[in-house]
């Protein structure tokens, strides 16, 4: 009769070995369901892949409450939607990332993505969260760039130097920075003026100015009609819901 401590260290090989098997076994890899249904609203078009289980970085998403606004209240994200957060909207559908020029990902803003690029990520991010999301119109754009009703009638969102609220020319180096890394404006929404231009309505309108730019185009009231095709190192977004 065999020792039981043998016994024990035999079993213990055979559950090993069939462990093994299992992880290395053929066949397809097993992933997360998607969707690629319309959803009520008209919010989700046939063919975007919805991956409900990316919940990591779309939720720390920051949203500005915006009261009085010309179109009504809204919320305005904090920020210009970062590289870590489109990435994950890529990684969900299968949509194509964008290239970050060298600059890095993480938490610089998103670059290299033109207007229809920007549609698809609010459309993603509505379904993900069953809000609303859009890009801000032009009216939206401003009132919270000047501060909505807290507004100081700055020239620049929050200030009317621009180092201390902008990335320009002036003082960017000539390239992107972390998102909310100057002073906000009075709402507490970060990047207004400067760091890059945001796609804005459905037109092709960009407001903001960027890196590359004089301080005069990070003024508030600066604006650029784009065509909306161009996908470029000088352009990203950031979003709004109701």
């Amino acid at each position: 009769m065999r020792n039981p401590i043998v016994n024990f260290l035999l079993l213990a090989i055979l559950l090993l070995e069939t462990a093994c098997l299992a992880q290395h076994s053929d066949g397809p890899p097993k992933t997360t369901a998607a969707r690629t249904d319309t959803v009520k609203h008209g919010l989700i078009e046939k063919g975007v892949k919805i991956d409900s289980l990316s919940v990591e970085r779309t939720d720390s998403i920051g949203w500005v409450f915006v009261q009085g606004g010309p179109t009504g209240d809204f919320s305005i994200s904090k920020t210009e939607i970062t590289f870590a957060q489109y990435d994950e909207f890529c990684e969900a559908s299968g949509y194509p990332k964008p290239d970050d020029n060298g600059w890095g990902r993480g938490k610089r803003p998103v670059i290299n993505v033109n207007l229809s690029d920007a549609h698809a990520f609010c459309t993603w991010l509505s379904a993900k969260t069953g809000e609303n999301i859009q890009l801000p119109d032009e009216r939206e754009w401003e009132f919270a760039a000047q501060g909505g009703k807290k507004g100081g009638g700055f020239v620049y969102s929050g200030n009317n130097k621009p180092d201390g609220v902008a990335w320009y020319a002036g003082n960017s180096v000539l390239k992107t920075h972390d998102v909310a890394s100057k002073q906000p404006n009075e709402l507490g929404i970060y990047d207004m003026s400067g760091n890059v231009w945001e796609w804005c309505g459905n037109s092709g309108a960009i407001r903001g100015g960027c890196w590359h730019d004089k301080d005069k185009y990070c003024r508030i009231s600066n604006r650029f009609d784009n065509d909306p095709a161009v996908r470029s190192i000088y352009i990203g977004f950031r979003i709004v819901k109701k």
